[in-house]
């Protein structure tokens, strides 16, 4: 009877040791898991931030754009300001 006792024992002893395992392997699976769900919410955040920093960039490219055509107009008015003046100056030394 003893012998059958240690052996349910025994066996006892081994599935808990089992399961213990189990427990440890399935807690190192969630931490895993968890750290993985971080490392998704830190790239999507990344993600959002790279679209917005590409829709800024896209915005002041066109300003900038616009500010050179205005550069441009307003460069050639003052050739043209400017050579009429030298014009009128001239024009009036004669006088």
């Amino acid at each position: 009877m003893f012998f059958v006792s240690e052996l349910v024992t025994q066996k006892l002893e081994r599935k808990q040791q089992k399961l213990n395992d189990h427990t440890e392997r399935l807690q190192r699976l969630k931490s895993s898991l968890n750290e993985l769900r971080s490392e998704r919410l830190q790239i999507e955040t990344d993600l959002q931030r790279r679209t917005r920093l590409e829709e800024t960039k896209d915005e002041l490219t066109s300003s900038n754009e616009t500010l050179d055509r205005e550069i441009l107009v307003n460069a050639s008015f003052l050739v043209f300001v400017n050579d009429y003046y030298v014009l009128i100056t001239v024009f009036c030394g004669w006088c």
